[in-house]
């Protein structure tokens, strides 16, 4: 479900917050007004975890192992004197998943190049979002005792698979969402002003995505249609660069998207896309976007 699609603006998206508005009154009147948003994760992780379904009942299986695994895993890491054994066994795990999902197909074609016929080709569907939640699992595994361990389930749910980053990323650092996955914590808490920037954002995104990438998309697949040999090399330049921008405003207005979703639920994501193209290294060009 992508962020630009009917089902998302119109119906995910609102109900989503129609749902968490509902909650902050019912739980104001339930538990008072010193902590109204005491339900906060619960549900956020409830719609984070039908986003995922809604793409496929098998990815979001396995984003709930995964979570729990690294949850129980972090945790334990935080009673062993000794970490490295475990620690190495959450990170092999993690990539083994995603490795399996990403290339253990191109890795049986290689090898049956060699000697067909020799290993099957498995080419499971890909579960949406699986290489950055991965990652930032893994990252998290990584830090561990940097931050203390997550105790609670429903708050390293929102930190892994919040919907407003889970299908695209960014990979985000615990010790800087650490301070936003209290449901009561100050830096939750969403001002009209708050909420407008993320309308800012989000219709900013949605721009470049629907009015600018989408159509850029258009030249370039009738370009491509059509065999290079045939066409001039001003139509060829044409198409390669609307191919280039249309990937860029793409990335660019999922970034802002993602970010203007964040604010409606109290959650700042990071900055994530800083003009690449002006990058004069590779280096640089990575860091950037």
């Amino acid at each position: 479900m992508a962020f630009s699609s009917v089902q998302f603006l119109f119906v995910f998206l609102p109900l989503a917050l129609a749902v968490a508005v509902f909650e902050g009154e019912f739980a104001g009147a339930v538990f008072g007004a010193v902590c109204p948003r005491r339900l906060r994760n619960v549900v956020l992780g409830a719609f984070s975890l039908l986003f995922f379904a809604w793409a496929g009942l098998k990815g979001a299986a396995i984003l709930v192992l995964l979570a729990g695994i690294n949850w129980l895993g972090g945790l334990s890491l935080g009673r062993l004197a000794h970490k490295r054994p475990l620690l190495t066994a959450l990170v092999l795990l993690d990539l083994a998943v995603l490795g399996v999902f990403k290339y253990a197909g191109f890795a049986a074609e290689t090898v049956n190049a060699f000697a067909p016929g020799l290993v099957p080709v498995l080419a499971p569907a890909l579960p949406l979002g699986i290489s950055f939640y991965v990652f930032t699992a893994t990252v998290r595994m990584l830090r561990q005792g940097a931050p203390p361990p997550e105790k609670s389930p429903f708050r390293f749910a929102v930190f892994l698979a919040f919907f407003g980053h889970g299908p695209s990323g960014p990979i985000v650092r615990y010790g800087q969402q650490a301070p936003q996955l209290d449901p009561c914590g100050q830096a939750r808490c969403v001002s009209a002003d708050r909420f407008c920037y993320g309308i800012k954002r989000l219709v900013l995104g949605l721009a470049k995505k629907a009015i600018i990438a989408d159509q850029l998309a258009l030249i370039y697949a009738k370009v491509a249609a059509v065999p290079a040999a045939t066409l001039p090399a001003p139509i060829l330049v044409l198409g390669y660069t609307a191919y280039m921008m249309q990937l860029y405003f793409d990335f660019s207005g999922y970034s802002d998207m993602a970010i203007g979703i964040g604010e409606f639920f109290g959650i700042t994501l990071p900055e994530n896309f800083d003009y690449p193209y002006l990058a004069c290294s590779v280096g640089e060009y990575w860091r950037r976007g």
